[in-house]
């Protein structure tokens, strides 16, 4: 068998998947606990420093306590290696990072804040992330009672060394690009502007920013052909190799991708000690196997995969293209654009997946940028030791300004994102089955016998060319598929306490209802614009603001401002119409293409019809809850969804005048105001009747919103209650005839 060890690595990592999609042996003894913990709590800690950045510290919990309750003990004794930890977050002001050495013991006491799990499609899960890293919470407003005098010297010097070469940078290079060398250099993103990112994200080289193999080769090899030329016996050369990208491992960080660089170079040099041949697939199975078999969750980390796939295709898609391209095609240059190209090949469905895009140019890109790579790196490294040396920051400063020209320059070429949204796990399952195809075809149609004659060029070469190619090209039309064909579905998403609600039609149109929050910092930024991306949409049809309080707008001032740069068009901003919505309260809230609905105005939709319910035309009130948009929207495949904004009272009345025969025979309701007691009354239920209430309110909210008289309204009507606070975001669609439910995790039939 070929590659007996990359075979077994294989099996370990399958192991690894099973394992965490079956929950068997996975231990979460400390992240359980601190799980049971509720938000805000006041908690008390004592553990061991064993990382800092700028703003945080990283500590190992050997054990803490609510102030309120009985101690938790995360371990049996102290004296056993902690299996989890938490960040600290240092007051403003506080020089913690610098004052409080790696290794040393503390206490402190604050309030607890554990990640936020993800509730709605496209939201980055903050909590499965951090606990990739065994992390488990933040601790905010810190206060600091004890540090011991226990250290770690060595880890504490490299760290001191690095905010020696931090300092260095930000004395004598400007903000903007000693953010980037920062990054670049040390690992640190803390500076990094973040516009610089968005850029570098956008068109597709935000690798170079990571700490990796280009890195790690550049310092390992460089050090151990240094000495081996020196006349240094491999064994030696090899450690000394080893040694100083550990040093240069711990200064950076440890990040996945330099685990795995660091893993393989050491792979290599043991090779080389004992006479064996280097195989990069055997050294990347070995170090995946063993980091996936220790830590599983892993496999959710978006940075391993990465890493380990870019790796993956140069080892398996690369080498049969390259054959194919020197020695059918007998051509020597340009095996830079195959090798970019193999790398995007491999990681399309695993970019899709983490982002939702691709930057059709970014194999063309990187082709003028890998090549500036070395020399910026070189340049780099001597400004970090002569920084004072103005030859060395001008050579710098050139290639980061061509590089935000380039960027530039690609980023207005039309077609340069590709949003596709996140494909299905069958579509990802059949891209990779498909590209395996066109790999068997590219290496064993072309050595066919084809009879007593011999081979043509053309039966050699170009048929298992084009096989591969026809098996590719349909592989990234599966991606394109996205998720699937339009139909009509409502989505509550889960913004905190407020509101935002999409309604999508058969035709394809998709129709913005509110969105804002708060209870939830930047929902536009974090939540919708995520979710549009997840689902490949780039058109809003329409954007309803129902009344311009916070809990219903500032999401959609956040997608006023970010819509262009991410692709996503609006064609209309529809207002209530009355008079205060002509005034200073919408002023921020109007678009090119403004339009003022009242009672009365309906339109229509492929497979569905939109009706205004509220305000009456010219309402004159000060209180914008008095005036809330109110919409009914009838969908032909046999339901009603009724969306009640902040509407209670009066108001209330009039839409339950008339609207029964509006009705169809499944209505869902969006439930009046977060599910407050003063709306949603029992005789607009009795006009109503709904099958399904749908009540948007954040976790915990300082309102106490929903209230038990509304909800027992809502049992009295026989409705199934379903809240975003308690579920996350809920889905509502027909499906054969019959009302499905879904929430983030569950579906339930109606």
């Amino acid at each position: 068998m070929k590659r007996p060890l990359f075979a077994v690595a294989v099996l370990l990592v399958v192991i690894a998947a099973l394992r965490l999609k079956l929950d068997i042996g996975m231990d979460r003894s400390i992240g359980e606990i601190f799980a049971r913990i509720p938000s805000y709590s006041n908690i008390h800690v004592i553990g061991q420093v064993y990382r800092k950045d700028q703003d945080y510290l990283y500590i190992k919990s050997l054990h803490f306590h609510e102030k309120e309750n009985q101690v938790k003990e995360s371990q049996e004794s102290e004296n056993k290696e902690p299996k989890g930890g938490i960040l600290c977050e240092i007051p403003e002001g506080e020089d913690w990072s610098r004052s409080i050495a790696l290794g040393s013991y503390v206490e402190v006491t604050g309030t607890f804040m554990p990640f936020r799990k993800a509730t709605n499609d496209g939201e980055f899960d903050a909590s499965e992330y951090y606990r990739a890293l065994k992390l488990y919470g933040t601790i905010r407003e810190v206060e600091l009672h004890a540090i011991s005098r226990q250290y770690w010297p060595v880890r504490e010097s490299i760290a001191k060394m690095k905010y020696f070469l931090q300092d260095r940078i930000r004395d004598n290079i400007s903000e903007k690009y000693g953010g980037i060398l920062e990054a670049l250099l040390l690992g640190d993103r803390d500076l990094l502007d973040p516009s610089v990112q968005r850029l570098y994200q956008k068109n597709g080289i935000f690798h170079i920013l990571s700490i990796s193999s280009l890195h790690i080769t550049m310092i390992g090899m460089f050090l151990y052909n240094i000495l081996r030329k020196l006349g240094v016996p491999i064994p030696v050369a090899g450690v000394g190799g080893c040694v100083i990208l550990l040093w240069y491992g711990t200064l950076t960080g440890f990040g996945v991708s330099v685990i795995r660089a660091i893993g393989m170079y050491a792979v290599k040099i043991l090779g080389l000690v004992v006479g064996r041949t280097y195989d990069m697939l055997t050294a990347l199975g070995l170090l995946g196997g063993i980091m996936v078999t220790v830590h599983p969750y892993y496999l959710q980390n978006g940075g391993f995969l990465l890493s380990f796939t870019c790796v993956l295709g140069i080892g398996i898609v690369y080498p049969p293209l390259q054959a194919v391209y020197e020695k059918e095609l007998h051509l020597h240059r340009g095996k830079a654009v195959i090798l970019s190209l193999s790398i995007l090949i491999t990681t399309l469905p695993l970019q899709l997946s983490l982002f939702y895009e691709v930057s059709v140019y970014s194999v063309v890109l990187n082709l003028l940028i890998i090549p500036m790579m070395q020399p910026l790196m070189m340049c780099g490294f001597l400004f970090l030791a002569f920084p004072r040396l103005g030859m060395f920051q001008y050579p710098i400063r050139w290639i980061l300004e061509c590089y935000e020209w380039l960027c530039r320059l690609f980023e207005r070429l039309p077609g340069n994102q590709w949003c596709p949204g996140a494909p299905a796990i069958w579509c990802v399952v059949l891209y990779y089955l498909l590209l395996g195809l066109g790999l068997a075809i590219l290496k064993y149609v072309g050595s066919w016998s084809w009879g007593r004659r011999k081979a043509t060029r053309t039966q050699r070469t170009f048929l298992p060319l084009a096989g591969f190619t026809v098996c590719v090209v349909c592989a990234i039309c599966l991606m394109g598929y996205g998720q699937g064909r339009a139909h009509n579905r409502v989505t509550f998403l889960d913004v905190g306490q407020g509101d935002c609600i999409l309604v999508e039609t058969a035709a394809g149109s998709h129709y913005l209802f509110d969105c804002g929050s708060s209870s939830r910092q930047k929902v536009g930024e974090y939540v919708l614009i995520p979710y549009l991306k997840y689902h490949g949409i780039k058109t809003l049809d329409g954007v309803f603001i129902s009344h311009p309080d916070a809990d219903h707008t500032n999401g959609i001032r956040e997608l006023f401002q970010l819509s262009e740069e991410n692709g996503i068009s609006i064609r209309q901003v529809v207002l209530p119409g009355v008079p205060a919505a002509r005034g200073e309260a919408f002023e921020d809230l109007k678009y090119p293409q403004t339009r003022y609905i009242s009672k009365g105005d309906t339109w229509q939709d492929d497979g569905a019809v939109f009706i205004c319910l509220y305000p009456t035309k010219g309402l004159e009130t000060s209180d914008a809850n008095a005036y809330s948009q109110c919409f009914l929207v009838n969908f032909q495949d046999g339901w009603t969804l009724l969306l009640m904004g902040d509407l209670e009272g009066e108001g209330e009345c009039v839409v339950a005048e008339g609207m029964s025969e509006k009705l169809q025979d499944r209505v869902v309701l969006k439930v009046a105001h977060h599910g407050s007691r003063g709306g949603t009354s029992a005789g607009f239920l009795e006009h109503v009747t709904p099958d399904v209430a749908v009540i948007s309110a954040g976790r915990n909210n300082r309102y106490g919103h929903p209230h038990g008289e509304l909800l027992e309204r809502l049992e009295n009507a026989e409705s199934a209650i379903f809240s975003t606070a308690e579920i996350g975001q809920i889905v509502v669609e027909m499906k054969k005839g019959e009302m499905k439910v879904e929430t983030y995790c569950h579906m339930f039939d109606y």
